[in-house]
């Protein structure tokens, strides 16, 4: 896939999912919608989706007093194959409409075994 359609499939995904939440007025689907509209959050999930990933889902939590996390993953397309599927994540403040910080790669502590 071109650089171009994944430009254009991401920007229609997100006209999509803005609809969406228009539609049922779902928080988390407007802040992922905020997000996703984030130059640099696009440019993240293309750098993903243009190597040998397939996007897999996503996953919306709250996280401090205000603010969202939304964790993007992947799945390796075959033959290649992995444990723990490669992911970024964002942290986002929907009071200021801004990101704090978009932390890739991700791994998410809680997949990981406790060293004791």
């Amino acid at each position: 896939m071109t650089e171009a359609k994944r430009h254009s499939d991401l920007k229609n995904s997100i006209h999509d999912l803005e609809k969406y939440g228009r539609e049922f007025n779902h928080s988390c689907t407007k802040n992922i919608v905020m997000v996703l509209k984030d130059q640099r959050v696009q440019e993240t999930f293309d750098k993903h989706s243009s190597w040998e990933e397939n996007f897999g889902g996503l996953s919306c939590h709250r996280f401090g007093k205000d603010g969202v996390g939304i964790v993007f993953w992947f799945q390796y397309k075959v033959p290649r194959s992995c444990i723990i599927s490669p992911a970024f994540a964002v942290e986002y403040d929907p009071t200021t409409s801004t990101i704090i910080q978009i932390m890739d790669p991700f791994i998410d502590k809680k997949l990981l075994p406790s060293v004791h």
